[in-house]
């Protein structure tokens, strides 16, 4: 009987050690896979750091190169918009300050891209061709788009790692709101940014216009010693023509378009409708009385009046066109579209409407009263006048001086400004 109680113990025994060597291989196991998973997870998590690290390495890579570029080329820049404007003063061009800013913002962005197609943008870190950072344009392969005065430049740094991918946007804005600085002259010593005394007297000593050619006058440089009534000739024809007039002009509506001519007169003119009109010179010494200008209206054309002026609807484009008004009142229709021009009035002005279109500029020094206003330039175009009855109308005297006149013209260099913002994504 002991033996067998002996046996039985054996057994329970084995049965015991059996049991927990399971246990324990069962909890063995249990914490290699834990600590797989672990390492698998650790693994991950570094990756993931690592790269997001060369990411942001390849981030301010590509920033930096550009800040260096902008930093580096804005003085040149700035500079030449200055002169640009200069030159446009001086060719009595002068164009919105918007027009500037385009210009900078354009010769900045053909650097940078030049600058970029010149970058290396896929760039391997020790030599290993498994971590890397890329570089690319954010949106449609484009680099750059505007908004207002901002140049934008939108980018994506993709950092590689041997078992993840991180990107990082970023978003430079490129500020060209104070490219041209504040004006130096201005006040009282300013005068008008156009004049009416830039078109040249061809003089007294032209031949006379023949009797037999009052109605085509075309290829030739003549002029009438007195005055002369075309009232009743809708045929008048100027091409090519020099025409003086030491009188006053008078004529009926001139149907036939007017093409690279001067005509120079002393006296007044008056006409009815006027066609289109193709670099022409006008001056006239005294009173201007019009009707409308049709077809394509005032085209790289320049007028000059002394006196006053009084005119249906008009159109002008690449043009400019002075009135001195002396103390009468300008009187205009409809401007049915201005763009590249300046109207200079330097007396008070009736306007019944404007349809603005890119860089023109309305002066008038005076009292201004307008109605509607269509400003469809981008904000490239202005309305300016000491006083108006139009809130469109920019009455501010500091504003006046720096876009009507040449001594309130000048201007500083000014300054770019940059920022940078990021967005992750793992």
């Amino acid at each position: 009987m002991k033996k067998s109680v002996v046996n039985n113990n054996n057994g329970y025994i084995l049965a015991i050690v059996l049991i927990i060597s399971i246990i324990f291989s069962v909890i063995f196991l249990s914490f290699i896979g834990i600590s797989s998973n672990t390492t698998k997870q650790n693994e991950v998590v570094e990756g993931t750091i690592q790269s997001q690290s060369i990411a942001e390495m390849g981030a301010s890579y590509f920033q930096h190169t550009m800040i260096n570029e902008i930093i580096t080329t804005q003085p040149q820049i700035i500079n030449d918009v200055i002169k640009e404007r200069e030159n446009d003063i001086k060719n009595n061009q002068i164009k919105n300050d918007n027009h500037y800013k385009e210009s900078a913002m354009k010769y900045m962005q053909k650097n940078l891209e030049e600058c970029i197609k010149n970058l290396q943008t896929n760039i391997n870190i020790q030599q290993n061709n498994k971590n890397s950072f890329k570089i690319g344009p954010t949106y449609e392969s484009k680099f750059f788009s505007k908004d207002g005065d901002k140049l934008i430049i939108a980018f994506t740094s993709t950092g590689y790692d041997e078992l993840k991918q991180a990107n990082i946007k970023g978003k430079m804005e490129v500020d060209f709101a104070n490219v041209i600085g504040q004006g130096t002259g201005g006040g009282s010593e300013g005068t008008a940014i156009i004049k009416g005394n830039t078109i040249a007297d061809p003089g007294a000593n032209l031949n006379i216009c023949p009797n037999n050619k009052k109605d085509d006058l075309s290829n030739m440089s003549c002029q009438i010693k007195d005055s002369i009534d075309y009232s009743q000739n809708d045929k008048l024809t100027f091409n090519n023509s020099i025409y003086r007039v030491s009188g006053a002009f008078s004529a009926g509506n001139l149907n036939n378009d007017i093409n690279n001519s001067t005509i120079y007169i002393l006296g007044s003119m008056r006409s009815g409708n006027l066609n289109s009109m193709n670099q022409l010179k006008l001056h006239v010494k005294g009173a201007l009385t019009v009707g409308h200008f049709n077809g394509g209206g005032l085209v790289g054309s320049t007028i000059e009046v002394l006196g006053n002026a009084s005119m249906e609807n008009i159109k002008l484009t690449k043009s400019t066109m002075y009135i001195d008004g002396g103390n009468w009142v300008t009187s205009i229709g409809n401007i049915n579209g201005i763009e590249d021009s300046i109207i200079y009035i330097n007396y008070n002005a009736s306007i019944k409407g404007a349809d603005l279109n890119r860089n023109a500029t309305i002066c008038v020094n005076g009292e201004l009263n307008i109605g509607h206003i269509n400003n469809n330039s981008g904000n490239t175009s202005n309305i300016y006048a000491k006083k108006s009855n139009n809130p469109k109308v920019i009455t501010n005297s500091a504003a006046f001086e720096k876009a009507c006149m040449i001594g309130g013209s000048t201007v500083t260099p000014g300054a770019v400004d940059y920022t940078t913002n990021y967005e992750y994504s793992y």
